[in-house]
């Protein structure tokens, strides 16, 4: 062997040879988004890969984000195998994501959707439909989802609302004209999950669309009365999920682990918004 080798033998240790856990799982990410941009890949097999992708980054969030959210958060300054911080990681964490949320959007909405419509799968917006859509739309909204929302108020003495794990919110700004007051106010309403969020126009020929969010944004209205709405916002939260189970301290650990998981599903810190 030589001494050139022996010495390169010598300094496994270095930062130089290793890549960072989180940034390859990144990597990984990019790969799958590569397949949605593949035109020769077919198109709901593309749909499928955007949807894999927003998946993985949930999974990516709830567990890797996490844990390193909370190393910062206790003032962990460990390097990785790779020299970094955890502060520096998530630092890069969201440089590297922001370029692929941006080209998953625009593959979305330039590319899967106008696809979609050539083969006669159309996505409405509820402005864009006529008075007979509109009226059986409200119909559907009455008597088959507004029942199931319940508002949830923000003021000083409702503090902000503990939203599931990755479920779909929608913010409203409210303002109150009484007495010429124009108070503003803001609300939620947490989607239920067991909620479709595509809803099919079945009186019509073909196949056509709307999602859940359009409708409830149309028609908030009902939700308020005596309030109108001046802005809405659907946001998502992402939330610690990692499972921490000592073993040795659990009393009865299938127990412990169930409520780890009933905790998993309402999560812990939030370490993500989508809006």
């Amino acid at each position: 062997m030589s001494k050139n080798n022996e010495k390169k033998g010598d300094n496994f240790d270095s930062f130089e040879y290793y890549f960072n856990r989180e940034l390859s799982l990144i990597e990984f990410q990019r790969r799958v988004l590569a397949q949605a941009e593949d035109e020769s890949v077919p198109l709901l097999e593309r749909m499928k890969f955007l949807a894999i992708t927003s998946s993985n980054l949930d999974e990516f969030f709830m567990i890797r984000v996490a844990g390193l959210k909370s190393q910062v958060a206790g003032d962990v300054i460990e390097l990785s195998y790779d020299g970094m911080t955890p502060k520096s990681q998530l630092i890069e964490i969201r440089r590297q994501l922001l370029p692929i949320y941006k080209r998953q959007s625009e593959l979305y909405n330039t590319s899967i959707i106008p696809g979609l419509e050539k083969i006669g799968v159309v996505f409405h917006k509820p402005q864009n439909l006529d008075e007979n859509d509109l009226n059986k739309l409200r119909d559907y909204f009455t008597f088959n989802i507004m029942p199931l929302l319940t508002p949830l108020s923000l003021g000083p003495a409702n503090p902000f609302p503990r939203l599931i794990n990755r479920s779909l919110n929608i913010a409203f700004l409210l303002v109150d004209n009484k007495n010429g007051m124009n108070e503003k106010h803001v609300a939620f309403i947490q989607i239920p999950s067991f909620l479709q969020r595509i809803i099919p126009l079945g009186w019509r020929e073909g196949h056509h669309f709307v999602l859940i969010e359009e409708i409830i944004n149309a028609y908030s209205d009902e939700l308020f009365p005596g309030l109108s709405v001046e802005l809405s916002s659907t946001f998502r939260v992402t939330r610690d999920a990692d499972i921490e189970i000592a073993e040795d301290e659990a009393d009865d650990l299938l127990e412990e682990i169930a409520e780890q998981i009933k905790e998993r599903r309402w999560g812990r810190a939030a370490v993500r918004l989508e809006v």
